[in-house]
């Protein structure tokens, strides 16, 4: 059984695993900015901001806020715009129709025709040459 003092380490141990808030916020706002930034690409445009977090931590804010995907980033990319009206840069615009590219059949693409399969005819042995 936890005494209330060691439930309280356990909880303070668990925050400290946690990135800080302003580091958090800057992760979200990255997330949504670009959203086709992967968690290398976020840490590491976070550090040249002056705020230092690992790809781990950036992936966990991501989880917690269920943006561990780039579709589930542009999601809440098109979410956030429609709610708040914004305008989107050239570069958000590029993610969302290369998104949708991906989802949609190609244009002037055939379509796949499935082979037919015909049973091979039995090889006999060939006269041999005497």
């Amino acid at each position: 059984m936890l005494t209330e003092l060691g439930h309280e380490v356990i909880v303070a141990n668990v925050r400290q695993l946690r990135v800080e808030e302003p580091i958090e916020k800057a992760v979200m706002e990255i997330a949504l900015e670009k959203p086709a930034f992967g968690q290398l690409r976020v840490a590491n445009e976070l550090t040249t901001r002056g705020l230092f977090v690992s790809p781990t931590g950036v992936r966990s804010v991501w989880l917690r806020h269920d943006l561990e995907t780039f579709r589930k980033r542009l999601k809440a990319l098109e979410a956030k715009a429609a709610q708040e009206h914004t305008i989107l840069t050239e570069e958000q615009l590029r993610a969302l129709e290369r998104a949708r590219e991906k989802r949609s059949p190609r244009r002037g693409s055939k379509p796949c025709i499935l082979a037919t399969w015909e049973p091979r005819t039995p090889i006999t042995s060939a006269p041999s040459r005497a």
